[in-house]
């Protein structure tokens, strides 16, 4: 615990700021490909790609995993 001006405040265990960037990290890598793109068109996503194990197979300018881009690809 750590004293502040009027109260302790207990710190975080390094685990938990090791999740915490993990979890950061694994959100960016998986959701950076539909940022900003509408509520259906991120449900498509995790329908058709992340579900089925295809995470890695599009992309998004200028990072195009496995060569595809997201709007090319994202219906299907």
């Amino acid at each position: 615990m750590v004293k502040t001006a009027s109260k302790y405040v207990e710190v975080p265990r390094e685990e938990q700021y090791s999740g915490c960037l993990i979890g950061q990290a694994l959100g960016d890598a998986l959701g950076f490909v539909v940022e900003g793109y509408s509520r259906g068109e991120c449900l498509r996503y995790v329908n058709n790609y992340l579900r089925k194990g295809r995470e890695g197979e599009i992309g998004r300018d200028p990072f195009p995993f496995g060569g595809r881009k997201i709007g090319d690809t994202l219906g299907n």
